[in-house]
């Protein structure tokens, strides 16, 4: 998954565990398929939330922040 660690002007792959993560809009198909696809999300309201956020972000043209782990 296509990302950006602290700015835009830093692309990765994936989540940095212990800083900032930009999920750009193009990057949250990816994403909410990762999060839908877990083990627990049929039992975590939290993941479930994660779901909505993410649909909302991408129907807006936004992206979202990662704050770490």
């Amino acid at each position: 998954m296509r990302t950006y660690f602290q700015s835009y002007h830093r692309p990765e792959l994936g989540l940095d565990y212990y800083g900032i993560t930009i999920i750009p809009n193009e990057s949250l198909s990816m994403f909410y398929e990762i999060v839908t696809q877990s083990r627990a999300f049929p039992r975590s309201e939290e993941l479930s939330d994660l779901a909505r956020l993410i649909i909302q972000a991408e129907r807006e043209g936004k992206d979202l922040v990662h704050f770490g782990i």
